[in-house]
């Protein structure tokens, strides 16, 4: 039994967009969601891959922690 992945995409600028490409067709890879700092370049990706928008779920910004504000 091949192992199965769970995905989610943190930023979803030029070097996501590069990773999605790659993993999107693997067949041992789920992509879960998308986040990323602009709910735009989220929504863009989660249209493309149909992801799940992270930023939506949790319906607050991101920790300071994580978005580097």
């Amino acid at each position: 039994m091949t192992k199965q992945y769970n995905v989610v995409l943190v930023g979803c600028g030029h070097m996501g967009a590069a990773h999605m490409d790659d993993i999107y067709y693997r067949e041992d890879i789920n992509i879960e969601g998308v986040v990323d700092l602009d709910p735009e370049k989220a929504k863009l990706f989660v249209r493309k891959y149909g992801a799940t928008d992270f930023n939506l779920i949790n319906n607050r910004s991101l920790p300071s922690s994580i978005s580097g504000r």
